[in-house]
């Protein structure tokens, strides 16, 4: 706080102390009217601000007859502002599509996973099934199935494109 208050009291009565903090408020409030609330502002509309911004400062430096505050505003260059507001823009934007490609891909896994649970269930419906068909019953307890003592062959498994994979089994409990 000592800082600012010593920078402060050195530049409070400088033109371009002010300059610059007008400046910092205008590039500010331009990048914040663009993204937040989503104002389109084209370079043109920026160096017409930064032009009646340095035209003002003229203004102001002529009739308070102080060359130096003339000259920075005839030196300001609307060029440099605007493409720095358009860089951050552009990185903003580029930010927020890279947002949306991720949640889609968020999504599209969710959406496999849901499937995958899917199938899961088929697979436990069609093996309890064919347990009683046999004879059996199966117990689960977290997922896995208890005490398996009779294993019997189910035929085939299909991939999730419908082609078949390989041969699946069922363990299952006897019934008494």
């Amino acid at each position: 706080m000592k800082e600012l208050k010593t920078l402060w009291e050195a530049n409070y009565k400088k033109a371009n102390f002010w300059i610059s903090l007008v400046s910092i408020f205008l590039i500010g409030a331009l990048v914040y009217a663009k993204l937040a609330l989503k104002v389109d502002i084209s370079a043109a509309d920026i160096a017409i601000l930064v032009s009646s911004v340095g035209a003002l400062i003229v203004f102001i430096g002529n009739l308070v007859n102080n060359k130096i505050i003339v000259q920075t505003g005839e030196s300001l260059d609307s060029t440099k502002i605007t493409s720095a507001t358009e860089g951050i823009s552009t990185t903003v934007e580029q930010l927020e599509a890279e947002i949306k490609k991720l949640k889609s891909s968020a999504n599209q896994v969710a959406a496999k996973v849901d499937a995958t649970k899917t199938k899961v269930d088929e697979v436990k419906t069609t093996a309890t099934a064919i347990a009683d068909t046999v004879g059996a019953t199966t117990t689960e307890k977290e997922n896995t199935v208890v005490e398996p003592t009779i294993t019997t062959s189910i035929g085939s498994v299909l991939d999730t494109n419908g082609n078949i994979a390989g041969t699946a089994s069922v363990k299952a409990t006897a019934t008494k």
